[in-house]
């Protein structure tokens, strides 16, 4: 049985392709697992055009992933993350930087109390990604989505397989709405992750 059952679907209006491509070549072992198509035979709900391309089935470090072409009805926002663990922050930079281009910093690629090395980017499809270096335990896994709320980071953290953290003292400053966004949840990560 998988052990990560959920397959997030990533709703685009029309860059399933794109998408899909682009992770599968900046994650590893990436691979596109199924490409479905719409009917020939009636107009797509979200405008596309008949026979395009509907959805892609991928895989991306471990984890599997369905890219829609659901037309412009709805966006994608910061409210579902994925967490990428990696081991080195020579690692975390490469992939913060190519998920970076043509995306927004929601809170810049750092030392933090938290990491030797953390990031969180909006990338150019507006799927958002905080990248965090340190040690994992063999097995743990890369890549975790997460949505923002009531979140057990306990078992977060412990599905990447991280051994724990120092306790450190919470740090909320901020200058944008941004930032104080950022802030609210580096300091939940970090309270929760650490039995605070």
């Amino acid at each position: 049985m998988d052990a990560r059952p959920i397959v997030p679907c990533l709703w685009l209006d029309d860059d399933a392709e794109a998408a899909a491509a682009f992770y599968t070549a900046t994650f590893p072992d990436g691979r596109i697992t199924a490409v479905s198509y719409y009917p020939e035979s009636f107009d797509a709900p979200g405008g596309q055009p008949r026979g395009s391309v509907l959805t892609v089935e991928f895989e991306v470090a471990g984890q599997r992933f369905t890219a829609l072409n659901g037309g412009p009805m709805f966006t994608l926002n910061p409210s579902i993350s994925f967490f990428v663990f990696v081991d080195s922050p020579d690692e975390a930079d490469r992939l913060f930087a190519a998920l970076l281009e043509g995306g927004t910093a929601l809170m810049p690629i750092d030392t933090y109390p938290w990491s030797e090395r953390y990031g969180w980017v909006k990338d150019r499809f507006g799927v958002s990604w905080q990248v965090l270096a340190g040690p994992r335990q063999p097995g743990g896994a890369m890549l975790v989505p997460v949505g923002l709320g009531d979140i057990d980071y306990k078992t977060i953290f412990a599905s990447a397989g991280l051994a724990g953290l120092k306790k450190k003292r919470k740090i909320a400053i901020a200058a944008s709405p941004i930032q104080m966004i950022a802030a609210i949840v580096r300091c939940r990560v970090l309270s929760i992750a650490i039995g605070m």
